[in-house]
């Protein structure tokens, strides 16, 4: 939409149009609303000409694939298969190590927590990066099979996890190597960190053996 220069009025024509576009090239089927439906329904001011056009738009920008990958459903593909592992350890400050203990994972004074609750999170993070990946201009250009491995180590790495990149998800990804996406890791940093000087030490640890 930022291409286009599309004003905030429009951001709900464009959405709609986009699920619209989405939903005819997976099946064409009766539940899917006329266009005059769908702006009768959600109160688009846009006339159904309009509306043609940005499907129009949508498609070329696809290149007339809807059925495109994107970087979102390679993520989801990591977390179905796993990104956080029995083999793996969390530093907490410089109080500890975290370590699987019977489902939960516990610090070395013992105090538990719960396994679950820290996957759910890396889920959350994963998910949010997905997005800022889409609206990244440097980011979108890379490979996405280097881009969504990158994601994933990136997350593992700022929440601590060691190794950052073990051999379960080398097999998940095809075997890929921190080496094969350290470019593109340093593209995560340089784009997320919050600071100048957080960057320069992130970047100097992805450069250290994992």
């Amino acid at each position: 939409m930022m291409k286009w220069n599309v004003s905030p009025v429009q951001y709900k024509m464009f959405v709609a149009t986009a699920f619209l576009v989405a939903a005819k090239s997976i099946e064409l089927d009766e539940r899917i609303p006329f266009i005059s439906r769908m702006r009768r329904k959600l109160g688009i001011r846009e006339s159904v000409r309009e509306i043609r056009k940005t499907e129009i738009k949508i498609l070329e920008a696809c290149e007339w694939n809807p059925l495109f990958t994107t970087p979102l459903d390679i993520l989801e593909f990591y977390l179905s298969q796993g990104i956080l592992f029995s083999t793996d350890e969390i530093s907490i400050n410089q109080q500890g190590v975290l370590t699987e203990q019977n489902s939960n994972i516990a610090t070395k004074n013992k105090s538990p927590l719960n396994y679950q609750k820290i996957a759910k999170k890396l889920k959350t993070e994963i998910l949010k990066l997905s997005i800022m990946i889409v609206k990244s201009e440097e980011l979108i250009k890379i490979d996405l099979k280097l881009l969504s491995a990158a994601a994933v180590a990136y997350v593992r790495k700022i929440h601590n996890i060691t190794p950052v990149w073990n051999e379960e998800l080398e097999i998940i990804s095809g075997g890929l190597t921190m080496k094969d996406m350290a470019e593109s890791l340093k593209l995560f940093v340089l784009e997320f960190s919050p600071c100048k000087s957080c960057k320069v030490e992130k970047l100097k640890s992805y450069e250290k053996k994992p």
